[in-house]
């Protein structure tokens, strides 16, 4: 076997060799990988169409013929042949990444789409935009089948193949797009993989588990995926794209932020929301004469993750930066000036514990420890905390989540 062209292997040794998801085996080759000729890298062939995993590579007899080129996207002149049969993984150009609706799909579909565009938007500054005459454009089509899509820009009607079910979830709608945009699957990014070469070991604790482009298929004794399902990008998610597209992450930083006294609700990456509640915590005995004390109970307003829908707190910055709420007439949102702790609703004054700001969807505390930003964040509980920021570019994410949607909305 040599490393300039490309042998089919039979299923069955293949299947030994590879724990690959049910639906990849099929049909199964190797292809010769310029860049690394001492790696054959396994593809799956459905028709004529070779996939790693559910991302499309280009024509099977192309790749056969000419093998596997750089899998790394770049911003590549119009017109650019990849060395290889594959598709070149090439970036969007321009302010907007085009896109339409196939004939019949799904009106919900529509809905989950809109949605995820609007997050990509909010959390990168990278705008898609229904095609008007463009040339080259996403096209969302139905399929009976699997999920799947391109990686980058392919060029002409580029098609994001869904079913019902990922229509009909807008974890899935954020992946397809992340892939449309050049991210690759997380347990194939440095350093867990390659692009064509996954790990699949995801206990190690860098490793990204909140990131819409996790690839958890389902096995073939599974009825349901127990994955799970961010409804917002990841901090890493968002840096790699920050990379790929530096002009729309300055977008992104420059209206990431509510104006001044504007009300809205804050949303985490769960979908969840910052509301406050009323917690009753034991006092002093309350005494009266001539009979026994009562027991105490003081009460106080404690900021907490709530449903959305039923969340009527709407927060706003004031005129010092301070997040408060009409809910908490005169208290404002304190860092308690430790990670790992919660924050609180102390009474609004000059400390730098109250200023907040937003930066690229975090919210960060003004006041640092030890020369660290804190930021606001969730656990995988469901509780906040604060969460040391990490300014390194190649840090990973951590078990906190600190990433948050602004949404105006008016008082109820």
């Amino acid at each position: 076997m040599t490393c300039s062209r490309m042998t089919l292997l039979s299923t069955s040794l293949l299947s030994a060799m590879l724990a690959l998801p049910a639906h990849a085996q099929d049909r199964t080759g190797w292809a010769s990988n310029q860049d690394d000729p001492s790696a054959m890298v396994a593809v799956r062939i459905d028709g004529d169409m070779a996939l790693i995993d559910d991302v499309k590579l280009g024509p099977w007899s192309a790749i056969y013929s000419r093998g596997l080129a750089d899998l790394t996207p770049q911003r590549l002149a119009e017109g650019y042949q990849a060395k290889g049969g594959n598709w070149p993984v090439r970036l969007w150009s321009g302010k907007n990444v085009p896109y339409a609706f196939a004939p019949g799909y799904d009106k919900a579909g529509q809905q989950r789409v809109k949605e995820a565009i609007e997050i990509y938007a909010r959390q990168t500054g990278i705008r898609f935009t229904p095609r008007a005459k463009q040339g080259d454009y996403l096209l969302f089509t139905n399929s009976t089948g699997e999920c799947r899509s391109a990686r980058g820009r392919i060029g002409g009607a580029q098609t994001i193949e869904m079913n019902p079910r990922c229509m009909a979830s807008l974890t899935d709608t954020l992946h397809h797009l992340g892939h449309s945009l050049g991210l690759t699957h997380a347990d194939q990014r440095p350093p867990f993989g390659k692009p064509w070469q996954a790990s699949r070991s995801v206990q190690d604790k860098q490793y990204d588990i909140h990131s819409v482009m996790h690839y958890a298929p389902l096995t073939p004794d599974q009825k349901q995926n127990t994955a799970p399902t961010p409804q917002l990008l990841s901090e890493q998610d968002v840096r790699e794209l920050a990379v790929h597209y530096p002009g729309a992450a300055q977008r992104a930083r420059e209206t990431s932020r509510p104006e001044p006294l504007q009300r809205g609700q804050l949303s985490s990456q769960d979908g969840s929301c910052l509301s406050l509640a009323l917690i009753g915590q034991a006092g002093a005995p309350r005494n009266r004469p001539g009979y026994a004390p009562l027991p105490g109970v003081v009460f106080r307003l404690e900021p907490v993750l709530a449903a959305c829908e039923k969340s009527k707190v709407r927060w706003y910055l004031d005129a010092y930066n301070r997040l408060t709420t009409d809910w908490a007439m005169g208290k404002c949102l304190t860092n308690t000036l430790s990670a790992g702790s919660k924050p609180t609703m102390e009474l609004c004054s000059a400390s730098p514990a109250q200023v907040w700001q937003f930066e690229g969807n975090t919210l960060r505390n003004k006041l640092k420890i030890k020369g660290a930003d804190l930021r606001l964040a969730t656990r995988r509980d469901g509780t906040l905390t604060m969460d040391v920021a990490k300014h390194s570019p190649d840090a990973q994410g951590s078990s906190a989540q600190p990433l948050w949607r602004w949404t105006p909305q008016a008082d109820k």
